[in-house]
């Protein structure tokens, strides 16, 4: 069964809205690391947290737990969320449990304009590559029956076109990468959704490039768990 447009811009928006209001933990003072650290890891994250979803919750605790980030533990009815936040408070994984299942993998990495300061612009130029190469990798996972979505807000939002095609996608992705403030690739599978975003912000707030994946069809109330993880408040 495939969701309309407007259900996968519900989708969407959900996960928009709770990623970047999830990201309140780089409020916290985070340890004064090289300036120029490059906001990427070393391994494919695409592959890895698609990797977790549906597996034994015991199993994905148990190579999260040996990360050694910081871990907070959330229950709301039949769900429960872990967070896991790195010790600079730059990068985070979050898993959705339901029925000893792991249901919600999400993984993101922030910026704080606090932090960075005048590295801001090169920073997101990082950002841009780093979501450039998850878009990438969220492709090569999408089963050739899925159905696509895409956004891109730029051009101080004078430019904010949806997409059902990817590769149109793609093409205003390159055209407008220098003044792009939000992008996201997404699909749907029957109940699977996968989909990887960016936000820019080059003022005074927070940049996050993140991919997530679930099948649980009541996103926001899964979200509401990250949001009242206490580590993300501190």
């Amino acid at each position: 069964m495939h969701h309309s447009k407007m259900n996968i811009k519900h989708y969407l928006s959900a996960i928009i809205t709770a990623a970047i209001l999830s990201i309140s933990f780089l409020s916290c003072d985070p340890k004064e690391d090289d300036p120029t650290t490059n906001p990427t890891t070393s391994n494919d994250v695409v592959k890895e947290i698609y990797g977790y979803y549906g597996k034994p919750a015991a199993q994905v605790l148990s190579i999260l737990d040996a990360k050694g980030w910081i871990k907070s533990m959330e229950t709301s009815g039949e769900l429960t969320g872990y967070s896991y936040i790195s010790s600079d408070s730059a990068k985070g994984y979050g898993i959705i449990i339901l029925n000893g299942k792991v249901k919600e993998t999400q993984y993101m990495e922030v910026e704080s304009t606090d932090f960075y300061k005048s590295k801001l612009a090169e920073n997101a130029d990082k950002f841009l590559s780093l979501f450039e190469k998850w878009e990438i990798s969220l492709n090569s996972i999408m089963p050739s029956e899925s159905q696509y979505w895409g956004a891109i807000h730029a051009d101080s939002l004078q430019f904010n076109q949806e997409y059902q095609s990817r590769d149109a996608f793609i093409s205003d992705f390159q055209a407008k990468k220098s003044t792009i403030t939000f992008a996201g690739s997404a699909f749907t599978y029957g109940q699977f959704f996968g989909e990887t975003f960016i936000h820019v912000d080059y003022n005074t707030k927070q940049s996050v490039v993140s991919v997530f994946f679930t099948d649980e069809p009541d996103i926001s109330k899964a979200n509401k768990i990250f949001k009242n993880l206490s580590i993300l408040k501190h």
